[in-house]
This record gives C-alpha cells, sequence and structure tokens, in this order.
C-alpha cells in the first residue's frame, strides 16, 4: 500500500474505510492522461480535508445542540475527511510526479485564513439550510463523475463518497427540521440562503484549490483567470449528459418551507432553469 493512504483516522467505525482500497489495482492507463480528471480530483482532496478545520466551526455554531456536535464530530468531519485521504492517494498513486503536499500547504494558507465561523448563516436553521445546499452539490457531483469516469477503482471511491454525502444531507435535513418546530424561518429566508449558497458552492474554495493545484502542476506558468474558466467551463460541458439535474432540484426545493403542491409546481421550471444555466 502507498505511503499515502497510511493515515488512519480514529473513532467510530465507519461504513467504509479508504485503508483498504487496492490502489494497485488502478488502471492507470485509463485515467493518467485525463487532465480533468486530475484537476478535479487533486482539487476535491484538498477541500475535502479541510473538513478538519471547518468543522470546529460547525461545532461551535451548534454547541446547544449536543446530537448535532457529537454527530458532526463522530461521523461528518471524519467522513468528509477520509473522502480527501482517499482522494488524495489515488492522485499521488496515478500522478506521482504532482507535488499534493505542496498544493495542500499553498491552498491552507490562503483558505484557512477564510474559514471561519463568521461565513456561517446567521442562525443555527439557516446554517442547516446551508449544509444542505452544500451536501446536494457534493452528492450530485460525485455521481456525475461516476457516471463518466470507467476505471473501476475511482468508481468505487465515488461510489462510496456520494452515498455518504446524500447521507449528510439527509441528517442535516432532519436537524434542520427539528430546529424549524420551534425556530421556523420564512420561505423566502430559506430560498434566499439557498440561492446564496448555490452561487457560492463552485466558486471560493473550489476556485482557491484549483489555482494553487495549477500552480504546483505547472511550476513557471503564471495563473490566469481564464485557466478557471477554462476549467470550469470544460466541466460544464463535460456534466450536461451525466448531471442529476433532477436530482438535484429535487433535494433543494424539499428545503423550502411551502405546501408540497406549491414545491411540486415548482421543480418543473427550476429543472428548465438548471439545464439552461449549465450552458452559459
Amino acid at each position: 500500500m502507498p505511503p499515502a493512504t497510511q493515515h488512519r483516522i480514529p473513532g467510530a467505525e465507519l461504513r467504509w474505510n479508504y485503508e483498504e482500497i487496492d490502489f494497485d489495482a488502478i488502471d492507470c492507463e485509463a485515467i493518467r492522461n485525463d487532465q480533468l480528471m486530475f484537476y478535479m480530483l487533486a482539487s476535491a482532496s484538498l477541500v475535502e480535508i479541510m473538513a478538519e478545520l471547518y468543522a470546529s466551526n460547525l461545532i461551535e455554531k451548534f454547541r446547544d445542540t449536543p446530537e448535532v456536535v457529537g454527530w458532526l464530530g463522530t461521523y461528518w468531519q471524519r467522513e468528509e475527511a477520509q473522502h480527501g485521504y482517499a482522494l488524495k492517494a489515488y492522485v499521488e498513486h496515478v500522478w506521482p510526479e504532482f507535488d499534493w503536499q505542496a498544493a495542500n500547504t499553498r491552498f491552507r494558507a490562503e483558505y484557512g485564513a477564510l474559514c471561519t465561523e463568521e461565513q456561517l448563516e446567521p442562525s443555527p436553521a439557516l446554517e442547516l439550510i446551508a449544509r444542505c445546499v452544500v451536501e446536494t452539490g457534493t452528492t450530485t457531483m460525485y455521481h456525475a463523475v461516476h457516471d463518466y469516469v470507467r476505471e473501476p477503482v475511482l468508481r468505487q471511491l465515488f461510489a462510496n463518497i456520494k452515498t455518504d454525502e446524500a447521507n449528510h444531507y439527509s441528517h442535516f435535513r432532519q436537524y434542520y427540521e427539528s430546529y424549524a418546530q420551534s425556530r421556523a424561518h420564512s420561505a423566502w429566508a430559506v430560498a434566499r440562503t439557498i440561492w446564496r449558497r448555490m452561487t457560492d458552492i463552485h466558486t471560493e474554495d473550489s476556485y482557491i484549490a484549483f489555482k494553487h493545484v495549477f500552480a504546483v502542476r505547472n511550476p513557471g506558468q503564471p495563473f490566469r483567470q481564464e485557466d478557471w474558466r477554462n476549467f470550469s467551463r470544460t466541466v460544464k460541458d463535460k456534466a450536461r449528459s451525466h448531471y442529476p439535474y433532477a436530482v438535484a432540484v429535487k433535494m433543494l426545493v424539499r428545503l423550502i418551507p411551502l405546501p408540497q403542491i406549491f414545491l411540486q409546481i415548482l421543480q418543473w421550471p427550476l429543472l428548465g432553469i438548471a439545464r439552461l444555466a449549465s450552458r452559459k
């Protein structure tokens, strides 16, 4: 087993353990020349591992709700970090020439300074909505790349991760519904939070991670905004035939506190808008 996998995450037993993945079984010829997947995997690994730092902000936010704090520390934080370590191990196996640690150091220095409690939503209930939006994005993104890739080890890895992310969404939604029983927010406040998080979800953390992966991958080559735009455009182009738009819309719409009949009416136009937005 390569050295990159020797980071055991202690605590309660998780649903799967990335140390048990046979990285030597990777079909490198099927993936090594896919530059899109390199940048996606390397960037995602940096972001996912940051859960170790980000979780402390969430735990402080929900300090008055022991059930949420316990789940965040025992499962959410560790599962998210495991995603990052698994992706790191995969990247280092397929692209051993890439200095992952250098990219991670640079990413943490920049993004870590932004990763503060002040960046969270003003109330715990709305932060749970924001978490649901993030988990919707990761669930559907990993669903799309699982559908896209053909390399067997990576497909299994993505299958494990997307199941975790869907479970995280379910937990955050359950906790939100508990909060809403006594501290409900209006449909407008919830919709506004969803929109704000949707516009941020593929920008700040992903942009910073990509920037540092690009810099380490291409030493001496200045990073340009056009590099990020080209990458984002390619991701959108590839996603159109793989992204589960209907699933994403359904996951988000069901968060809005409106009668079910109105939510069903909303889904179809929103699905059309989502598909149109992906073409821009």
